[in-house]
């Protein structure tokens, strides 16, 4: 669920469990937007790498499954 604000910010609704995770990693005095905005910047720089390394391990467990 998103809920537009006027001042140009929205209100997200995330589980507790997600809230949990994200306060694990979030630095002291850091707020959501900063972690959220650092996660995403961080997900931008990696998510090639992350879908290459996925594809070989794919193809290695399909080429371990033909050998059986």
């Amino acid at each position: 669920m998103v809920t537009k604000q006027s001042s140009g910010r929205s209100t997200i609704s995330i589980s507790l469990e997600t809230k949990n995770a994200l306060n694990s990693i979030k630095h002291e005095g850091q707020s959501y937007n900063g972690l959220i905005q650092e996660v995403v910047k961080f997900w931008k720089e990696k998510k090639d790498e992350y879908w290459a390394r996925k594809r070989k391990q794919r193809v290695a467990e399909s080429v371990g499954a033909g050998k059986e």
